[in-house]
């Protein structure tokens, strides 16, 4: 893989984890489940949710339902593509993740890094696995 075809995969991808937080913060459950592959598996510290299906479910109790909004940004994107497969890639993000409950009670910010495993299917880069690194949490009051 030449340095032009690493730097559009490694946009290719950029590109996906916007998607994903563009979708969450729309309040897209579509959206959100398409980056993910088929059988995608995310960890959001309250165990493991595998494929589509499961992410909807997680997506419609917590974004969905339990939130009125959210603000997810990333950045300081490093990302790690296997050039003997040149279908696997590696990637941490930083996140900074803002949360605003339906219920009275404080908003909720965390901070932390994004674990993922990408894979490219039939040319589109698909998270294969998400976990989230949680480094600090922030509850705030309404004001």
């Amino acid at each position: 893989m030449d340095q032009l075809q690493q730097l559009l995969e490694r946009q290719a991808i950029t590109a996906a984890m916007h998607r994903y937080c563009r979708a969450a913060d729309g309040r897209d459950p579509d959206g959100f489940v398409s980056v993910f592959a088929e059988d995608g598996f995310g960890d959001y510290t309250r165990g493991p949710v595998v494929g589509r299906e499961a992410l909807r479910a997680f997506f419609d109790k917590f974004i969905g339902g339990m939130m009125e909004a959210t603000q997810h940004q990333v950045s300081n994107i490093d990302i790690d593509i296997d050039f003997d497969d040149e279908k696997t890639a590696r990637a941490v993000s930083y996140v900074t993740a803002w949360h605003r409950f339906r219920e009275p009670k404080p908003d909720y910010v965390v901070h932390g890094q994004y674990h993922d495993v990408w894979t490219r299917l039939s040319g589109e880069w698909l998270l294969a696995s998400r976990r989230i690194a949680v480094l600090g949490e922030v509850h705030q009051p309404r004001g």
